[in-house]
């Protein structure tokens, strides 16, 4: 029996079965028709469009990945030596605009509730101590969010944006930092559906957290469109008081 594949509402095509293909062979070998001939070229034109069109269909759109959570847990470990201590920083690169405030300021921050499941750190920008980043497990994924507050508590518009920790092994992010993967000692955040509701254009962040042992330093990184926009470096070899 010849199964029949439909191609829009008129028409249809038909494989041909071990019975059918004999058949043409004996048409071609009377001379009637040829594998040349309009029919074969039409019926193979049309099954190579239906092949098309179902690889297009059954292509799978790659799937964020968050990163193993035995990689955020030995991360989140990092800052259990520095909990409630306070580092000196400064900005070792800004690329976010000549009125940002991060350009050349003295930076501090102090590592606050460090608990396996969530850190705060206090990020102070010169005198303006409205930014807090906290790090927090979330059905089994590490988030990072920025809580930015005005002087009497209240919350800055689209507070808490920020991402979750992914890997990019399949790409599925388009302004992931080309060549970086994650580890124990540093992690990627995306911006995550939360933040992009907020503000759809922080599509093109990606925020960095990271620890270099052999120097005791700390990194807080921001990359746009893949490009790194800022960093911030502390030395965490000389705790202040």
């Amino acid at each position: 029996m010849a199964m029949t594949i439909f191609f829009g509402p008129h028409s249809a095509i038909f494989i041909a079965t071990r019975r059918q293909n004999r058949a043409f062979r004996e048409i071609s070998a009377s001379g009637t028709a040829t594998p040349k001939h309009p029919y074969f070229m039409k019926y193979h034109v049309l099954l190579a469009g239906i092949l098309l069109a179902i690889a297009s269909c059954t292509s799978v759109t790659p799937q964020p990945v968050p990163t193993d959570t035995r990689l955020t847990a030995v991360f989140m470990e990092n800052y259990q030596p520095y909990c409630g201590q306070t580092f000196a920083g400064y900005s070792s690169y800004t690329d976010l605009g000549e009125d940002s405030p991060l350009q050349d300021a003295r930076l501090t921050m102090r590592i606050t509730d460090c608990s396996s499941d969530e850190v705060r750190i206090h990020f102070m920008v010169e005198q303006d101590s409205s930014r807090t980043w906290i790090l927090s497990f979330q059905d089994d994924a590490l988030r990072l969010a920025h809580d930015h507050r005005y002087p009497d508590g209240r919350e800055y518009e689209a507070n808490f944006y920020g991402g979750i920790a992914m890997d990019n092994t399949n790409q599925a992010f388009a302004h992931y930092p080309e060549g970086k993967r994650a580890s124990t000692s540093q992690l990627f955040f995306p911006a995550d559906p939360q933040t992009l509701s907020d503000r759809p254009t922080r599509e093109i962040n990606v925020w960095s957290k990271a620890f270099d042992h052999e120097a005791q330093t700390y990194y807080y990184r921001l990359y746009l469109r893949g490009e790194l926009r800022y960093e911030a470096v502390f030395d965490l070899s000389t705790p202040r008081s």
